[in-house]
């Protein structure tokens, strides 16, 4: 999906290139590119996992939730992994007046915690 929109912009002349773009922090300064590519993204009809993108008028795809991990690390206590937000839910496909579940689901949460049970 980026990999497409980024080819997309880079043929428009008009855009503004990352070439400025810079990782050390003290000259670190925003990327005024992110709404054109995200504007990109959105007319792209690009055709993923969930099916074709669709997107809310806040931008938001309307199919697809993740949960977001974090993690930590002591000396005292290792490595340590803790869900911070939301569910993981099925991605869902519209078709005709009905959703129906696309692919398979798994709570990445669940799984790495049972992986990290098997080392222990």
């Amino acid at each position: 999906m980026l990999a497409n929109a980024f080819h997309r912009k880079l043929e428009d002349r008009k855009w503004h290139s990352m070439a400025s773009l810079n990782c050390i922090r003290k000259s670190t300064k925003p990327w005024n590119g992110g709404r054109s590519m995200l504007d990109t993204i959105k007319k792209g009809h690009i055709t993923g996992l969930t099916g074709v993108m669709e997107f809310r008028e806040d931008s938001s795809n309307p199919y697809v939730q993740f949960e977001i991990l974090g993690t930590t690390y002591s000396e005292t206590f290792g490595k340590d992994m803790r869900k911070v937000s939301g569910p993981f839910v099925l991605p869902w496909q519209r078709s005709a007046n009905t959703l129906k579940p696309m692919g398979a689901g798994i709570s990445p949460y669940e799984e790495l915690r049972s992986r990290r049970s098997e080392c222990d």
